[in-house]
């Protein structure tokens, strides 16, 4: 059922392929149709729907969301135990919880199963509740106390004794009650049922409170009559105001692709300038006759870049005077990467005599997870603190000052290749490095006046000039071939 040439050996028995570790062709199957189903049956649902969708109800099952990896779990007592995903056969041997499983399926006397489940890491008290890049990181390394840590919360069981148990709308309260029997409920266990329990409608609403104080990621909440089910996360509500914005066609209109959201630090007495911190960049949730009204209010609000920058498609994006505030919705804030180290953002200072920016510095600042537009703010201002970073973080500190901002980028190369009208450019800049700078932007532009989109830039960084060095090689070889011929820059 498994090949055993595609898993590494990370800590002790522990091994994980990264893909393809899973051969058996029906159980991958099996395993793919249940995700489809479970994904078309889950819905998300805003707290605020919560008494509006389940206050009449009088019996569901309100189970905790576990903020992991969801996982497939196939036991055979003749077999090792091993949790994989479909289709991509992503699997993992030697788990200490997969252990604790196969020992407490045998002593219930099963013999084949099949099941679904989270593989998470439990929170600690005082930390922040560690995410699913937190379980991939500790699960992909070699340290083996912290692949002790990793944790099975079963919540659906899909084959059982050769009982096929996929089909359980109507009769998934019996299920529940039969996990709880094979592995038990004691979140402490290493593998247990998910926690949760069967309530009336009318007390999620406090539950949810209740969970999301504690640091939990959520609910999910199943149907007892049927297959439909419900996961619920606190949404975050950030107002912003716009730093910037990005410009150009959203099927077949011209307007803003996307706002650059700032917060501001408190200022700490009149005539100083303000501080920026970039918070998040968004693109989705705007209409298109709002797209076109905030491109004609935002262009007479540019100012000079005080770095250049771009979105992932290589269009630019255009300071503007910090005055429109908006809206936007996340899923969650996450203040630090996988590796545990706080996530810093572009700080900018504002002189509003001169009516420029200028480059700050780098300084911790949470990231919101799937940021979307929500609306703008005409009721708010930015000196009333319409924008304000304790909306995400608690006694900010701005980045000290610099005594002088960083020193211009020079070119130290320029490479121009044309074949016929079409024009490609390669040019590298490098800035003096120091902690907060990246000293290589890499900036491929491919011109071509028969394209529609006529202009594309690919933008890249280095820290070395190894890496630098590497990008460039690549850009070449993938965009430079047989016609295209170097002339000067």
């Amino acid at each position: 059922m498994l090949d055993q040439t595609k898993f590494v050996k990370k800590a002790g028995k522990y091994a994980i392929a990264v893909t393809g570790g899973v051969t058996d062709r029906v159980l991958l199957d099996v395993g793919a149709r249940y995700e489809e189903n479970l994904s078309r049956n889950l819905s998300s649902l805003h707290p605020d729907e919560i008494s509006k969708r389940f206050a009449g109800i009088k019996e569901l099952l309100c189970s905790t969301k576990y903020d992991g990896e969801g996982v497939l779990v196939f036991f055979d007592k003749d077999l090792d135990c091993f949790a994989f995903t479909a289709p991509s056969g992503r699997a993992r041997v030697g788990l200490p919880a997969l252990d604790e499983l196969s020992n407490k399926l045998k002593e219930a006397g099963v013999g084949k199963a099949l099941f679904r489940g989270e593989l998470y890491l439990p929170v600690k008290k005082g930390e922040r509740r560690p995410t699913i890049a937190d379980v991939v990181r500790v699960s992909f390394g070699t340290d083996a106390e912290e692949v002790a840590q990793l944790r099975l919360a079963l919540f659906d069981i899909v084959m059982l004794d050769g009982k096929d148990m996929r089909e359980d709308a109507g009769s998934f309260r019996e299920e529940w009650n039969r996990l709880e029997e094979l592995v038990g409920a004691e979140a402490k266990d290493q593998v247990h049922r998910a926690e949760g329990s069967v309530i009336a409608g009318k007390e999620i609403e406090k539950i949810f409170v209740d969970k999301v104080k504690k640091g939990e990621e959520g609910l999910v909440i199943r149907l007892l009559d049927k297959a439909d089910g419900f996961k619920i996360k606190p949404k975050q509500t950030v107002d912003c105001v716009v730093m910037g914005y990005v410009e150009g066609e959203v099927d077949g209109i011209i307007g803003v692709t996307s706002l650059f959201g700032a917060l501001n630090y408190p200022a700490k007495g009149k005539d100083v300038e303000t501080v920026f911190q970039s918070f998040a960049r968004v693109g989705s949730g705007f209409g298109h006759a709002l797209r076109e009204e905030l491109l004609n209010k935002l262009k007479p609000l540019k100012v000079d870049n005080p770095i250049p920058m771009t979105d992932s498609d290589g269009r630019p994006v255009w300071f503007v005077k910090p005055e429109l505030i908006f809206e936007m919705n996340g899923e969650d804030l996450v203040s630090a990467d996988s590796g545990k180290k706080p996530r810093r953002t572009q700080a900018f200072s504002w002189d509003a005599k001169k009516g420029a920016y200028s480059y700050a510095g780098l300084s911790p600042c949470p990231r919101l997870v799937f940021p979307t537009f929500s609306k703008m703010r005409e009721d708010k201002l930015l000196d009333a603190g319409g924008a304000r970073i304790e909306q995400v973080m608690e006694d900010p500190k701005p980045p000290a000052m610099r005594a002088e901002g960083p020193k211009a980028p020079k070119v130290i190369r320029r490479s121009v290749y044309k074949k016929g009208d079409a024009v490609r450019k390669l040019v590298i800049s490098e800035r003096a490095a120091d902690d907060e700078t990246i000293p290589y932007v890499l900036y491929f532009s491919d011109f071509s006046p028969a394209r529609k989109d006529p202009l594309k830039v690919t933008t890249q960084y280095a820290l070395s000039k190894t890496r630098r060095d590497a990008l460039a090689d690549a850009l070449i070889e993938k965009n430079i071939k047989k016609g295209w011929e170097e002339v000067s820059g």
